[in-house]
C-alpha cells in the first residue's frame, strides 16, 4: 500500500511529512545486518481520559509505541498489535493522524524509501506491563505524560496528531 492509498481509506484530515536521511556506510549496513528492509512502521497515540499521552523510552527518547508492520496485517491492526506489545495496554485505533515519509540515502547513493503511519487511539485501560517490549526490544520504560516531554522523538509529528 502506498502512503497515498493509506491517507485515502481514512476519513478526515492526515497530515503529512517527508524527510530525507543521509546514514553513512557504516549505519547503513548495520540497518542491513538488522534487516531493516520493512517498508512501513505504524503506531499510535494513545490519550486517556485525562489527555494524558502514553509514551515509550527507547535510544534515550521518548516516542509513540509503535514498529514493523507484519506481513498480511493491517496498518490499524499492527499499529494496535504494537502499542499493547510494547506497554501492556490494548487501545481501539479511532483515527489517522500522520504519515511520515523518509527516504534514507548513503554515500554510495542508494536510496531506501519507508513511512511510518501514525495513527490515534484510545486504551481499554492505563494500567502498564511491570515490564514493557518484548524481551528482544530495547524499551528503556513506558509512562503517561500530561505533557510532551523535550526529548521526544518526531516532537513536531507527535504534536499534530495530538493537537499540541
Amino acid at each position: 500500500m502506498t502512503p497515498e492509498d493509506l491517507v485515502a481509506a481514512w476519513d478526515g484530515p492526515v497530515a503529512r511529512f517527508s524527510e530525507t536521511i543521509a546514514l553513512s556506510a557504516e549505519e547503513w549496513a548495520e540497518g542491513r545486518d538488522r534487516d531493516d528492509l520493512a517498508r512501513w512502521g505504524v503506531g499510535a497515540a494513545v490519550q486517556d481520559d485525562d489527555g494524558r499521552l502514553l509514551l515509550v523510552r527507547q535510544r534515550d527518547q521518548w516516542m509513540l509505541p509503535g514498529g514493523m508492520l507484519e506481513p498480511d496485517e493491517t496498518h490499524a491492526a499492527g499499529a494496535a498489535r504494537e502499542v499493547e506489545e510494547e506497554t501492556g495496554i490494548p487501545v481501539e485505533i479511532t483515527g489517522l493522524g500522520a504519515v511520515v515519509e523518509q527516504t534514507f540515502s548513503n554515500p554510495a547513493g542508494e536510496t531506501f524509501e519507508f513511512a511510518f503511519a501514525a495513527f490515534t487511539a484510545t486504551p481499554e485501560h492505563t494500567e502498564l506491563a511491570d515490564d514493557p517490549g518484548l524481551d528482544d526490544e530495547a524499551i528503556e520504560a513506558a509512562a503517561w505524560h500530561a505533557r510532551l516531554p523535550d526529548d521526544t522523538f518526531q516532537r513536531e509529528m507527535v504534536e499534530t496528531v495530538t493537537d499540541g
